[in-house]
């Protein structure tokens, strides 16, 4: 039950934050023109809205990540993920931030250029593990091709070969399919052991 529990709590969240991060960006246009009095040192609930928006997008972003990574088998995509979420994550912190606390009427320059130097170097990083993760699934997919170009020229042009030539000793073409069959297995085997150090 617990695992139950759990199990809808991530649901929910996963959907709340899929609604939240698509509808904040534009909730702002309900109150165009309003007149409504804005929240947190904002003069009008239109600028408010429109200053929380984005962040809320980011933070939703960064959660979905966040999740996504979780259920991910493959490590360089797991990896790449789990930054992204950290990184959509602060952004939509660092802005939130400043939108909610009125006696921050912006931050130290520092913080810009801090981020400015550190984003696109974690950025840079999870684009590194994505080449890795389609590098891979490259190489296991020429391996599987070469495995199917070994079937057909190894094993059903030899065999149908084999057929031809002993039709007429039963025997005999029964213990080449045998051993041709177990060549087969053999080659097989060996070839998903090579892919699977590498998961898919």
């Amino acid at each position: 039950m617990p695992q139950e529990r759990n199990k809808k709590i991530i649901f929910y969240t996963i959907l709340i934050s899929g609604v939240l991060g698509i509808v904040a960006p534009f909730i702002h246009v309900f109150y165009l023109n309003s007149g409504v009095k804005g929240l947190f040192g904002f003069q009008e609930m239109e600028s408010f809205l429109f200053a929380i928006g984005f962040p809320i997008l980011s933070m939703s972003s960064g959660i979905l990540f966040f999740y996504a990574s979780k259920n991910l088998i493959e490590t360089n995509l797991k990896v790449a993920y789990g930054l992204f979420s950290s990184i959509f994550f602060y952004i939509g912190v660092f802005f939130l931030t400043w939108a909610l606390i009125p006696t921050i009427t912006d931050f130290e320059a520092i913080w810009y250029y801090g981020s400015l130097a550190i984003i696109p170097i974690i950025s840079v990083i999870c684009f590194r593990f994505i080449l890795n993760y389609i590098s891979e699934n490259e190489n296991k997919i020429g391996i599987l091709v070469e495995l199917i170009g070994s079937i057909r020229v190894n094993h059903i042009f030899k065999m149908t070969k084999k057929v031809d030539e002993l039709k007429d000793q039963p025997d005999k073409l029964c213990q080449e399919m045998k051993e041709n069959a177990n060549e087969f297995d053999s080659e097989v085997f060996i070839t998903f052991k090579k892919i699977s150090n590498k998961p898919l």
